[in-house]
């Protein structure tokens, strides 16, 4: 069995897709000092203020940027290049912004709207043979 490498400088392979992952990440705006008015809320009210407090809702930001690179092997003609962002906001209650799991949602869904606009640049293309879209 070939390797990807062999198989591009056989002629089997028609196209290349070069991805390169250049941000991959989220925030929270404020955190640092949505902590501090928590603390200091529930130490001066005994923990109501703060309950109360985090109750409220924040934004949350996920981000991401691809830059995807298609190119014909045989030619080694370069049919694409680009970056393509994703930016994905929420909101949500501030006691629950600060999990492994809305991390995980937030890098999802912008890296799904980034991929969402290669999609719709893989339809404009007008390639012979070209590979389905994803």
């Amino acid at each position: 069995m070939l390797s990807p490498k062999e198989r591009e400088e056989n002629g089997a392979a028609e196209w290349r897709l070069r991805p390169e992952l250049k941000r991959l990440d989220w925030e929270v705006p404020g955190y640092s000092s949505m902590v501090s008015k928590t603390f200091l809320l529930s130490l001066f009210t005994g923990g109501i203020g703060g309950v109360i407090y985090i109750s409220t809702s924040t934004t949350v930001n996920g981000f991401a940027v691809v830059h995807l690179e298609l190119t014909e092997t045989r030619g080694r003609h370069v049919v694409l290049s680009r970056e393509y962002p994703g930016f994905y906001t929420e909101k949500m209650a501030k006691g629950s912004c600060d999990t492994s799991s809305t991390r995980s949602r937030m890098v999802t869904e912008a890296f799904k709207l980034a991929m969402e606009q290669f999609k719709a640049d893989l339809a404009r293309l007008k390639m012979p043979n070209a590979p389905p879209a994803p």
